[in-house]
């Protein structure tokens, strides 16, 4: 049986998450993005941190900057 997460949020709630930078992440995740894209060939990236600090949606985030060109206009 598949679970089913009922505290993902969508693409339209990350990208307010980004527009609001509440928690002024925006500047690592674009440097962890641009770090990313710099790297030839393969790497393990771990994120560490304590139950409910943020890093599934912190993963959402790199993930929806870098499968969109509206992460350009939160610069």
């Amino acid at each position: 049986m598949k679970r089913q997460d009922t505290n993902t949020a969508d693409d339209s709630q990350i990208f307010e998450l980004l527009k609001e930078n509440l928690l002024n992440r925006n500047e690592d995740l674009y440097a962890l993005f641009s770090f990313i894209n710099g790297i030839k060939g393969q790497m393990i990236l771990n994120i560490d941190g304590a139950w409910g600090t943020g890093k599934s949606v912190f993963l959402r985030q790199l993930e929806y900057i870098s499968s969109t060109e509206e992460y350009i206009k939160l610069t």
